[in-house]
């Protein structure tokens, strides 16, 4: 029999078993029941942990089996793991099986995870805090489904949490688990020997209460844990504490804060002000002595701290009128921002103080004795301010959209005798319904602005901001060429040599640039971009300064878009990092400046063929649209859109079909069915359809996609030529191979034409010309040159596991296959194999793409063995969606 020593260190009340580190080792080789122990992973005070494999025969699969020592009967904990075997979660670490050791010793057969504890992740990946947030919301979110299922996990500490590979945390060692009653006083009482770990336990727990309820336990350690997260290393300089002894935790930020911060990525004015605005409030909420005096439940902790990301109100703080109207603020900013409402100039105090109480209307009286001209202006927002208080309005809180409409019809009474105020709020007002996906409101109020800043005195500034918002208004449904006139007439207003050193310039020389760019005017619109660089360098020469950081965080995502156009995709995704920097510091982590943000840099990231990173930027992105914008926004179909396309890549066609018919549905409701956004969901459409044969579907989405693009943009368009071969395709399926090819050829002459023979687009239509030569013509010797060219444009532009590039290798191979070349399409094989395995694996369309042409090559050299190799490996692709 194992020897069991009781002690009293560490977890609480623990075992130390055998600690002869030989006597282990010297185990590996035996048998546990089904399995065979490999090797010895590592050893504690309450199990020993094996790397094994299942040697029965059945399943080959490794596993990690832990060996429980324990003062508890065997039978007992048998039992609570077989509770712990029921729970099903992402973030938790599966219980696979459960035995005895000869002796009689229990055993847990667990999934095999390979990754880092949670504290050495954090030091050296050092996450900055909105990941460290995200980290956290996970393993409070698996152990809530642990309790949902009456399990608590009783030991919450950083060495019990791994992350995997994937950088996701995974819930370990339910070692001292057990289940619970949803009465605390019907618990068991023989498992409340003082479980926990001190620093992180919770003092009932440590007491050894039978009768606490350990759900509340996890939720004081998960408090702990969030508190250890931010500030590292922080508990661990606290007095240990005991069960007759627990001293109060110390939850005060630290002295020297600004090390901390770094940690996180922030500054240490932002850290100490996230703590003090919510954070600090969730874990002394979590972690107060009485658990009574807790959150109900640790799903009530996640729902606090999601509503603190998202500037929500906190259930741990008194929810006052001001209170709740500060994080309506806030949580609007971006939309009130875009229209224009600077609150805390144009009403002179900051979004934190009580905003609607008579302090502020005695502020106001100042501002209105000496700012005549901003009285009704501020008067005016703050009646949509007031409008927006929950317990004023019946039924829940109210939407920025509802506010902005039930201020319209007050706007006459404020420009009583002061007619010049008039066009400035229209601007406010269009500025503020564009940002909500309300185009033609905006666009009515916009037109009115400007109509009335052609006719006042009004200064030059306002007409400026004018013409630019309604020119991206314009652009936003379509009508380039008209937003182009305006912010040419932005820049020009009065004409002048050079550009304005301010941010209305470079904001207006950005939206032409782009605006150039998709109508293929590339190096007009280069030096449109370059004009506005020593502008901006000017403009940030001081860096704390928050207006300067918002203007600089918009001018950076303008430039990484402007960019993406242009095909410089390595740099659009760096402008999009430092864009990214700047508006989470700006705007907040949580926001749509930083959703917009998330949505270029998954274009770009996509487009380089890091679908991971593109998937998480655009899953993230949607995420916060719908969160801060509704789920029928315009932006969560921009959202929408890029998450599908690593899926349509990856041939999970289905589930991307379904997110760009969502997208397509929120689009036309929001634009209307002729928006240029429309045609590039009803594009994506097409291939899907291409990929899947369907005919029909294929000639109608492309059809309309055409004709929407050449009203929009032209017949000569890059959109326009990609969508005309996707036509072309349905013909070709039809029987119409002449003219199908006639298209194919004067779209690649087109796009050479307008953006040179290297561009990527010419890649892209060279490749789709390619799959017709090969797939549908089957004239290998007419796709080759299509192919060769298509990859040398590719080659030095994307990275090797890009999508694109490993398509056009393995059809190389198939078209030298199929010209008897077979040595050299080996070799273009074989590169598709090592440069695209992750594809290869996880992608049935590029594993079938692959594998077929592998085979019949193999087989024309005579590798017998290769060809059966590859036959398995097809019999084994992911499967379709």
């Amino acid at each position: 029999m194992l020897a069991h020593t009781l002690f009293n260190t560490g977890g609480g009340a623990e075992v130390l078993a055998r600690a002869d580190q030989a006597y282990w080792r010297d185990l590996v080789g035996e048998r546990a029941g089904a399995y065979r122990l490999q090797s010895l992973i590592g050893s504690g005070g309450m199990s020993v942990v094996y790397r094994g494999i299942r040697a029965d025969g059945t399943i080959d699969r490794e596993v990690a089996i832990k060996f429980l020592c324990s003062v508890h009967p065997s039978e007992q904990l048998l039992i609570e793991a077989r509770a712990v075997a029921a729970l099903r979660h992402p973030n938790i670490i599966s219980l696979l099986d459960v035995g005895r050791w000869a002796d009689g010793t229990p055993f847990l057969v667990l999934e095999l995870v390979q990754g880092q504890d949670l504290q050495t992740y954090l030091q050296q990946q050092r996450p900055n805090l909105q990941q460290r947030l995200t980290l956290w919301l996970r393993i409070c979110d698996a152990v809530a489904a642990a309790h949902a299922s009456f399990v608590a996990h009783r030991d919450i500490k950083p060495g019990n949490i791994l992350i995997d590979g994937q950088e996701q945390p995974r819930l370990l060692d339910f070692g001292i688990a057990s289940s619970f009653d949803s009465d605390p006083d019907r618990n068991r009482p023989d498992l409340g020997l003082g479980l926990g770990t001190p620093h992180f336990g919770a003092p009932e727990a440590l007491a050894g209460d039978a009768l606490a309820n350990p759900a509340l336990a996890d939720q004081f350690g998960l408090g702990v844990l969030l508190m250890d997260m931010l500030l590292p290393g922080r508990q661990q300089r606290l007095e240990p504490p005991s069960a007759n002894c627990f001293p109060r935790l110390h939850l005060g930020l630290p002295a020297n804060l600004r090390d901390w911060a770094a940690q996180l990525q922030i500054s240490a004015r932002r850290m100490r002000r996230a703590y003090r605005c919510g954070l600090g409030d969730i874990i002394e909420r979590a972690t107060r002595r009485d658990p009574r005096d807790r959150y109900e439940s640790v799903a009530a902790l996640a729902a606090d701290m999601r509503a603190w990301q998202t500037l929500r109100p906190l259930t741990a703080r008194p929810r006052g009128k001001s209170y709740v109207i500060g994080k309506w603020l806030l949580r609007n900013r971006w939309p009130l921002a875009a229209g224009g409402l600077a609150l805390a100039a144009a009403i002179g105090f900051t979004v934190n103080t009580v905003l609607v109480n008579r302090r502020t209307q005695a502020a106001l009286v100042q501002v209105e004795q000496a700012q005549n001209r901003a009285e009704s202006v501020n008067e005016f927002l703050l009646q949509l301010l007031t409008s927006a208080h929950p317990d004023e309005n019946g039924s829940g809180e109210i939407t920025l959209l509802e506010a902005v409409r039930r201020t319209e019809p007050l706007l006459h009474g404020y420009l009583v005798e002061q007619p010049g105020v008039e066009s400035r709020i229209r601007r406010i007002l269009g500025a503020s319904y564009r940002a909500l996906g309300q185009f033609e409101l905006a666009r009515g109020m916009l037109e009115q602005a400007q109509a009335l800043n052609m006719q006042l005195p009004v200064d030059l500034s306002e007409r400026r901001k004018t013409q630019i918002e309604l020119g991206l208004l314009l652009e936003e449904t379509g009508a380039i060429t008209e937003a182009s006139e305006l912010y040419e007439a932005a820049l020009n207003n009065p004409p002048q040599p050079a550009l304005s050193a301010d941010w209305i310039a470079v904001r207006a020389a950005d939206a032409l640039a782009a605006a150039l760019a998709r109508q293929g005017q590339l190096d007009l619109a280069r030096e449109w971009y370059r004009a506005a660089e020593p502008v901006v360098a000017t403009l940030t020469a001081t860096p704390d300064d928050l207006s300067n950081q918002s203007s600089a965080a918009i001018h950076w995502a303008d430039a990484s878009r402007l960019h993406y156009l242009l095909g410089d995709l390595e740099q659009s995704v760096a402008l999009a990092d430092q864009a990214l920097a700047l508006a989470s510091r700006a705007f907040g982590e949580t926001s749509v400046a930083v959703a917009k943000v998330l949505v270029q840099r998954a274009q770009a990231q996509f487009q380089i063929g890091d679908y991971a990173s593109a998937t998480a930027s655009a899953s993230r992105a949607r995420e916060q649209f719908t969160e801060l914008l509704g789920p029928d926004h315009p932006r969560v179909a921009d959202a929408a859109y890029i998450q599908a396309q690593p899926l349509m890549v990856q041939g999970h066609l289905r589930e991307a079909e379904a997110l760009y018919l969502q997208a397509l549905a929120i689009r036309r409701a929001a634009t209307g069915p002729s928006h240029p956004e429309a045609a590039r969901l009803l594009t994506v459409l097409a291939l899907v359809y291409f990929d899947q044969r369907r005919v029909e579907e294929l000639e109608k989405v492309s059809a309309e996609a055409e004709q929407i693009l050449r009203e929009a943009y032209g017949e000569h368009n890059a959109l326009t030529l990609q969508v005309r071969q996707l036509w072309a395709h349905a013909l070709a399926l039809r029987g119409d191979w002449e003219t199908a090819e006639q298209i194919h050829q004067a779209a690649i002459a087109q796009i050479v034409i307008d953006h040179g023979a290297d561009n990527f687009r010419v890649a892209y239509l060279r490749r789709q010309y390619a799959r017709h030569l090969l797939w549908l013509r089957h004239r290998p010797d007419l796709a080759l040159p299509e192919l060769i060219e298509s990859m040398r444009i590719l080659q030095p532009m994307v990275h090797p596991g890009d999508f694109a590039l490993n398509e056009v290798r393995s059809m190389l191979g198939d078209a030298l296959h199929q010209l008897g070349r077979d040595r050299e399409a080996l070799d273009y094989l074989r590169a598709t194999q090592i440069e695209g395995a992750e594809l290869v694996a996880s992608s049935h369309r590029m594993c079938v793409l692959l594998a077929e042409p592998m085979i019949a090559t193999e087989q024309s050299l005579g590798h017998s063995q290769q060809v059966e190799q590859w036959q398995q490996r097809l019999r084994n692709c992911p499967a379709a969606q």
